[in-house]
């Protein structure tokens, strides 16, 4: 008797934590390398790769568990009228994983990194393909809808201060995609938190708060996520999206905007940029 137990992870809103769900379908392991035997009953078998962060996939028979770590794999999809699969209130009246093409992809963050899980079919083989990225160069890696990137803030090294388009060439010429800004909230919760780590790197100038230039110039953005503009749960409430886009006042540290050739006033100077990059792949 036999029964697959796919363990797919799904993102949350939050970017160090992510949410599980398990789905049992017909199905036997082909190609598959580095499995953990347990004597385990059905539900615990269930219950022991749940519980496991590392554990993709489990199948059970013979009354013996088998698990198995996140990686490229192969599964030849059963139907019910297979001799060895199991009888049990649990076995999915449907196959969970119809269809051809993609059926299921998923993206989340953990300690480690990026990480993501697709599983496709051509109806007789589901195919899972893993792959886990990190972020490089000191920055922070933050799923976007359902993109990696990698951001972080650069003070300038040959500038104390500069205008909005010296931000905008400095990020490229720092090996970065692009200029960026916070996309949601944890970002920008980060990037503040990345200001202060550059201020204690790079110093600020004299008793002038350090603002950051952010992407966004009279409406217009290089961040291809940002082509919508900001949120309002980034933005100070009083903020438009003339001229050109930053944050770090003290009186409200959120995105606000100020005129694009301004580099330093009576008690702030525009000491560095935030920026993007794409994470590297592991495998």
């Amino acid at each position: 008797m036999l029964l697959i137990l796919l363990l797919i992870h799904l993102p949350s809103f939050s970017t160090f934590e992510s949410s599980f769900k398990m789905i049992r379908v017909f199905g036997r392991p082909v190609e598959l390398s580095g499995t953990v035997e347990f004597n385990l009953s059905i539900d615990e078998c269930t219950d022991n790769c749940y519980d496991d962060d590392n554990c993709s996939l489990s199948y059970y028979i013979h009354s013996k568990c088998y698990q198995y770590n996140y990686g490229t794999m192969n599964i030849q999809v059963l139907d019910k009228s297979t001799e060895d699969k199991i009888i049990t209130n649990g076995c999915p009246r449907t196959n969970p994983l119809a269809g051809t093409g993609i059926v299921a992809n998923d993206k989340w963050i953990d300690e480690a990194g990026g990480h993501e899980n697709i599983i496709s079919s051509d109806g007789n083989i589901w195919s899972v393909e893993y792959n886990k990225f990190v972020c490089t160069n000191g920055t922070r890696m933050f799923l976007r809808n359902s993109t990696f990137v990698c951001i972080g803030v650069r003070f300038f090294v040959d500038k104390t201060c500069a205008a909005h388009d010296y931000a905008v060439n400095f990020c490229v010429s720092e090996g970065f995609e692009s200029i960026t800004g916070p996309f949601q909230p944890s970002e920008l919760e980060f990037l503040l938190e990345d200001r202060t780590r550059a201020a204690k790197e790079y110093g600020d100038v004299g008793n002038y708060q350090s603002y950051v230039w952010i992407d966004g110039k009279n409406g217009k953005y290089q961040d291809p996520a940002l082509q919508a503009s900001y949120n309002s749960d980034v933005m100070c409430a009083y903020a438009d999206h003339s001229n050109c886009a930053y944050f770090g006042d003290k009186s409200c540290p959120s995105v606000d905007s100020y005129g694009c050739t301004n580099w330093k006033n009576y008690d702030f100077c525009f000491r560095g940029t935030a920026c993007w990059m794409k994470p590297s792949k592991l495998n």
